[in-house]
């Protein structure tokens, strides 16, 4: 269990004493008049509609990370600076659904916040699928997080690998696939890819404009 406290220091009044499981405090420094943010937002409502889920997803996404650390390897600094976050209203793009996506805070919010970015989940898709395919749409949004911190759009020189692995239909319902966390598992890349320097290498960056968002 956890408490916040708000303690008068000379009468020893306490001011406020909550219990909780997440926290987000802001206070200005007394000596300077800057900033000071103390977080752990692993749980808790966001939203009506969005919920923080942290303390679920953020030991997964290390998992991934640590596994192919060879390509994720500049996110094991930065993976503290994503929100998780499951929106259980929305079902996105009905023409290109994104049950997981990856976005940019923008740059007021991410100094208010302390992140720099919010990976969302679509209760509506995820609901609907296998842990295996979850821990795909995971691993496909990590990919997008360039090492200059950019979102990357999802092109087949940086997702070509992941169907040529699992097969075209490994997103819909009815597929089996492997779990990516196993210990022999291999992605496998296709010929004309091999070659490439990095999965990086000239990757195309989503626009400014598209990247960036607001948290509501």
């Amino acid at each position: 269990m956890k408490k916040i406290q708000v303690v008068d220091m000379e009468s020893g009044h306490v001011e406020v004493s909550e219990e909780v499981k997440g926290y987000h405090l802001i206070f200005p420094r007394r000596a300077d008049t800057t900033m000071k943010i103390v977080k752990h937002l692993d749980m808790g409502m966001l939203t009506p509609t969005k919920v923080i889920k942290t303390h679920y997803y953020a030991p997964v996404i290390a998992r991934i990370i640590d596994k192919y650390v060879s390509t994720l390897k500049h996110l094991q600094d930065r993976q503290h600076l994503i929100m998780h976050v499951q929106d259980t209203a929305s079902k996105g793009n009905k023409k290109q659904p994104n049950p997981v996506e990856i976005k940019k805070v923008n740059s007021f919010a991410s100094d208010f916040l302390g992140y720099s970015y919010l990976m969302e989940f679509k209760s509506y898709y995820i609901d609907k699928m296998s842990q295996n395919q979850l821990l795909v749409h995971i691993y496909r949004e990590l990919l997008r997080i360039h090492p200059d911190g950019s979102i990357l759009k999802p092109t087949e020189k940086l997702m070509g690998h992941i169907p040529h692995t699992l097969g075209r239909d490994w997103d819909t319902t009815q597929a089996e696939i492997s779990n990516i966390l196993d210990h022999n598992f291999e992605w496998r890349f296709p010929p004309k890819l091999i070659d490439q320097l990095s999965i990086y290498d000239m990757a195309e960056k989503v626009e400014e404009e598209e990247k960036e968002i607001e948290v509501e």
